[in-house]
């Protein structure tokens, strides 16, 4: 044999190799035709990933496995998905470590059951409506906010009624709206639990999201009632029993295998008021938009052009509830935005004004790089993204600026807090990733916050980091016997506002985890038996659990060894 041939064996022998199985829920009865997926957590080593479909015997078998750390993953077309290792619904999954040549065998992948919501969707005489949207929602955590996102979707037949089904057990509201039309509207198709988010799928009035639809007034119906007064309606979705404000909806509980009958909604117009006002130190026409500022309101950003006269603006058709107001004229010149607060009446007399917005530029430093290297800043930009309390994750506006050499730059920035990111593109294999190690204006730190004042630019200076450290260790039950399946969340000590610095992973069975490429800092170790996923990120969760926490710092290229003990409810 060859020096080639004896190399090219020498390799083989390194890799490893996967075998288990695939169950219906329930966790007995083997399932055929699922795809079993092998995804390297790094993912710049996403082409070592693997996949196969189980047997008719729900086994399956993946092969030619290099060293590494993986998450193993199931999707089946009729029972939706799930990860090996996984506590809950959409919750994370254990990580698998393939040794040099290991042979992994036995694992169980077993989907879990799912429940159905059913009920009738009819108007204030007790008509039947058909074609009307119906949606489920589930209270989750996202960026440590406790909101209700769509999960799944539905359409009432001739009889009014509806079914949503393949939900994961927990607690849901319900949502519906009628449709604009029969005909011509889109219908939308059932997620199955595991099945990658696409919530807004649900087509409405003028093939808008139920959680999507316009309050511009364009659907108004005036009413005259008892003492005289003429009172605005409009057609409004409605959540489960009669309500059009999500945060009174009552709440359906879903058992596995489960279904909630009767869950039935009456449709018809609701109240709708007035938001009015006055844009100041604008030169030419002012557009002024109203924004939700929680997810508690139906909707999404109005826009509206101002008076070019005296700059007065009106929004109609607006609900109960919290708003931002921004403005900006087509001269460039932008206002930071105000918090606006309807209540059971209209609002009058706002006043916003508009001035040229600051400079906000970098000087990036990129450390941890290989001398004579290409630019090793090529495909990274900046971000710099609004903080806006009660704003729900992915509502502000983020601005995007390209490095250019070691340097970007974003003009009109308004005053107000916000938060510098950088975002990267999908990496080569081997190539490592850049993590931000410091933001300073000046000498003041500014990697939670930065603060951008009227009339004053300002430059930050960026510190750029492929040295990363890593922890790993074992969690511990109340007998100090190793927890298996534990949820280990790392969690940074200050900036609790970049959720980019949050790692969670599942301990093994044998309690071990390990968490890669932690940027340097403070952090905190945390280890539940059972926690909701996101909670982590809430402060007002974390706050009880704070002394229960391991602190630990990471250094670059450090190696931390750290035992944690298990947290259970009470």
């Amino acid at each position: 044999m060859t020096i080639l041939g004896i190399g090219l064996l020498l390799f083989q022998v390194q890799l490893g190799s996967a075998t288990g199985i695939v169950t219906k829920p329930g966790g007995i009865e083997p399932l055929s035709g699922a795809t079993v997926t092998l995804t390297p957590v790094a993912a710049a080593q996403a082409s070592r990933g693997r996949t196969t479909v189980s047997e008719d015997d729900g086994r399956f078998t993946i092969s030619n496995i290099e060293p590494g750390e993986y998450r193993l993953l199931v999707q089946s077309a009729r029972y939706g998905g799930a990860a090996f290792g996984q506590r809950k619904p959409n919750g994370p999954g254990a990580i698998l470590t393939v040794a040099p040549g290991q042979r992994l065998s036995d694992l169980k992948l077993s989907l879990a059951p799912t429940g159905t919501i059913a009920g009738r969707i009819t108007g204030a005489s007790g008509e039947p409506i058909a074609n009307a949207s119906v949606q489920a929602l589930k209270f989750l955590y996202q960026e440590g906010k406790r909101v209700l996102s769509v999960v799944q979707t539905a359409t009432t037949d001739d009889r009014g009624d509806y079914r949503i089904f393949w939900l994961t057990s927990g607690t849901y509201a319900v949502v519906a709206a009628p449709r604009s039309s029969p005909l011509n509207t889109a219908v939308s198709v059932p997620l199955k639990p595991g099945e990658a988010d696409s919530a807004n799928r649900l087509i409405v009035a003028s093939q808008m999201s139920i959680s999507a639809v316009i309050l511009d007034g364009t659907n108004l119906v005036k009413r005259i009632l008892e003492d005289g007064t003429i009172r605005e309606e409009s057609w409004m979705p409605t959540y489960y029993p009669s309500t059009t404000d999500r945060n009174q909806a009552t709440p359906i509980e879903v058992a596995a295998g489960s279904t909630v009958p009767g869950v039935n909604i009456t449709l018809g117009p609701s109240p709708v008021l007035k938001v009015r006002g006055r844009v100041t130190g604008f030169t030419t026409q002012a557009t002024v938009s109203l924004a939700p500022a929680t997810q508690g309101i139906p909707g999404g950003q109005i826009n509206k052009g101002a008076s070019t006269i005296d700059g007065s603006f009106e929004f109609p058709g607006i609900l109960p509830g919290p708003y931002y107001l921004t403005a900006q004229d087509r001269a460039g010149l932008v206002a930071s935005p105000i918090a606006v607060m309807v209540g059971d009446r209209d609002v009058d007399n706002l006043t916003i004004g508009v001035a040229a917005g600051v400079t906000v530029s970098a000087r990036i430093t990129a450390e941890g790089t290989t001398p004579g290297s290409l630019d090793p800043l090529t495909g990274i930009n900046g971000r710099l993204r609004p903080e806006l309390d009660g704003l729900p994750p992915g509502g502000q506006i983020v601005r995007v600026a390209p490095i250019q050499g070691s340097n970007l730059v974003f003009g009109n920035i308004p005053a107000g807090n916000y938060q510098f990111d950088i975002g990267q593109g999908s990496l080569q294999e081997n190539l490592k990733r850049f993590y931000i190690k410091s933001v300073r204006v000046g000498v003041q730190d500014a990697l939670s916050t930065v603060r951008v004042t009227s009339g004053t630019d300002i430059v930050l200076d960026v510190v750029l980091t492929t040295q990363t450290g890593s922890v790993e260790g074992v969690a511990t039950g109340r007998a100090g016997d190793p927890a298996g399946n534990a949820t280990v969340v790392l969690i940074p000590t200050t900036a609790r506002n970049r959720m980019s610095l949050y790692q969670t992973v599942v301990a093994g069975t044998d309690g071990k985890f390990r968490f890669q490429e932690i940027p340097p800092g403070d952090y905190k170790l945390f280890a539940w038996d059972d926690v909701e996923t996101g909670a982590w990120a809430n402060a007002e969760f974390v706050r009880t659990y704070e002394s229960r926490g391991r602190a630990i710092r990471v250094s670059e290229n450090s190696k931390e060894n750290v035992p944690l003990n298990v947290i259970y409810n009470p």
